[in-house]
């Protein structure tokens, strides 16, 4: 799996992978409701990182 970069949006990093919905889903981030965010923004978002 790759290392996502900060400023991928959600909807790139699960077209590039897909069982990155399923690691989202693991935290409860629903990847449809975040595909135009970044991941640093849903991290922040959810608290997952600082």
């Amino acid at each position: 799996m790759m290392r996502p970069h900060p400023t991928t949006t959600i909807r790139e990093l699960v077209s590039e992978e897909r069982l990155m919905a399923a690691v989202l889903h693991h935290f409860g981030i629903d990847f449809f409701r975040y595909e135009e965010h970044t991941f640093q923004q849903v991290c922040h978002s959810f608290r997952l990182i600082t």
